[in-house]
């Protein structure tokens, strides 16, 4: 990841007097996004330079002592990765600070965080003591490092989580792609699924909710079949969630109760509305039905199951001429001519 910054920043950073912090964003996969300060005071009015375009101003609390155990960037085509501790001050006036709902201890539990965007940017200030007392935000700060939670420990007093930049993606890709199995290689709504880009935007409707038991179990007045939504997903557009999302792990017609795979951060309320799009399990009665999708389904549903090989799919396999090469399986007839040997006859040398 390049790095860019202000002129203001430079000037600061070339004086070698400075006040140093690091900034950590957080989007976790709901939709909610945390802004945090790893210094002792909290930090408003803060855009964060990077070379894709500045992003903020952003607020940054604090409530959080942060530590940076590791890190590591390199160019080419290998992966950076940061660890960093995250251990919440319970005397600080911002504590609790939560998570999807949830103290970050639990969050980590319930998997929550996993997935979750962080940006770690560098802010640099003139010395409080040049300021009287105050740390001058206008400069901004500079995009340092920016990646995906892959790995997660906690225990009662901190979480720890590794974060790695998107070139780390490329390890988990299966080479070459398009290898033969039941189930399509696509993803739902990827551009080989839907080269047009069209699928989803048609194949998502808008709801109202008409119960809410807890932050994951609502209910809706949605209409679709049994299952029609799961593995999809669901994002607020009015009330106090607006603009949430959250994946679909449960949908039932006859009732309307849609459980979500992860907790919204907000409870949402009786009356808001949502969008919602289904999901895919990449069988091709799914691809058929629910999409109309099957010139483009990628997988081979009729390839012999490799447990006939053993018996030709049948309990009681026919019986085999000894010494018959096609004799080694069973249940497998010859194909062809094979040379025939008498197994009890002596060797010969």
């Amino acid at each position: 990841m390049s790095k860019v910054c202000s002129a203001s920043t430079l000037t600061i950073i070339s004086s070698r007097q400075f006040y140093l912090c690091a900034l950590f964003d957080v989007t976790l996969i709901s939709g909610q996004v945390l802004h945090f300060t790893s210094g002792e005071v909290p930090l408003n009015g803060v855009t964060v330079w990077a070379p894709g375009g500045n992003r903020g101003p952003f607020n940054y609390q604090t409530g959080m002592t942060i530590v940076i155990s590791s890190l590591s960037q390199k160019s080419g085509t290998e992966a950076s990765s940061m660890k960093v501790a995250f251990i919440p001050q319970v005397d600080s006036p911002n504590y609790p600070i939560l998570f999807g709902g949830y103290e970050i201890w639990q969050a980590a539990d319930l998997g929550l965080l996993a997935g979750a965007t962080v940006t770690m940017s560098k802010f640099y200030a003139l010395p409080p003591s040049q300021t009287g007392g105050q740390i001058l935000t206008a400069q901004g700060a500079m995009g340092f490092f920016e990646g995906t939670i892959q790995g997660v420990e906690a225990d009662r007093f901190f979480v720890d989580i590794t974060v790695e930049d998107a070139l780390s993606l490329l390890g988990d890709q299966q080479m070459p792609r398009a290898v033969f199995g039941v189930g399509c290689f696509h993803q739902v709504y990827d551009p080989g699924c839907d080269p047009a880009g069209t699928l989803l935007a048609s194949k998502t409707v808008s709801g109202t909710i008409t119960g809410v038991t807890d932050n994951a179990h609502i209910t809706t007045n949605l209409t679709q079949v049994d299952h029609y939504f799961e593995l999809g997903g669901i994002q607020m557009t009015s009330g106090a969630a607006n603009g949430l999302r959250a994946g679909i792990s449960s949908y039932l017609h006859a009732s309307g109760a849609m459980i979500l795979a992860v907790p919204f951060a907000t409870t949402p309320a009786v009356g808001d509305t949502f969008t919602a799009y289904p999901g895919c399990d990449r069988q091709q009665a799914t691809c058929t039905n629910t999409f109309g999708n099957l010139v483009h389904f990628a997988g081979v549903p009729y390839q012999p199951d490799p447990s006939t090989i053993v018996d030709g799919g049948t309990e009681n396999p026919p019986l085999q001429n000894p010494g018959r090469q096609a004799g080694q399986i069973n249940g497998s007839q010859t194909s062809s001519r094979q040379p025939y040997y008498n197994v009890n006859a002596p060797y010969k040398y």
